[in-house]
């Protein structure tokens, strides 16, 4: 996993994930473009420290615009400052997944969608990534 700090955030990738930042959006895709995901740092301040994981998991779903009854196979981890969750939703051959994360700062919600089956692997790594971020403390964007 690399290091890389764009878009106002922090997270580690493999290296063969590509991103590519937009104003409060980031996207990425990995060399087999099974899926996507979508990085939203909109809702940084949606879910004010200390936060708990029903309030994040909440402005998450308004970002994907899911009623929570869609949501299955759900999990969260952590407490304090540092939260992470996910659950996932649509049909179960191509899930969805909406993840959240606050580092302390501010949320940090996406979603990783499947473009096809097969794409599990992606979507692990997805969470993984989302797992690691955090707001940066040094604001240098840098294009990856």
């Amino acid at each position: 996993m690399s290091p890389l700090s764009l878009g106002g955030i922090t997270l580690s990738a493999p290296s063969h994930w590509t991103f590519v930042a937009f104003e409060n959006m980031i996207l990425a895709h990995t060399g087999a473009k099974l899926g996507t995901l979508q990085t939203s740092l909109a809702f940084r301040h949606r879910a004010p420290a200390p936060a708990t994981h029903d309030q994040c998991l909440g402005v998450a779903l308004e970002f994907v615009n899911i009623d929570p009854s869609a949501l299955f196979d759900g999990q969260s981890s952590g407490h304090g400052k540092r939260l992470f969750g996910g659950a996932s939703f649509g049909p179960r051959e191509t899930p969805r997944r909406v993840f959240y994360t606050h580092d302390g700062i501010g949320l940090i919600v996406a979603l990783y969608q499947a473009r096809q089956p097969g794409a599990r692997s992606e979507m692990a790594e997805s969470g993984e990534i989302l797992r690691g971020a955090s707001y940066s403390q040094n604001k240098t964007e840098q294009a990856v």
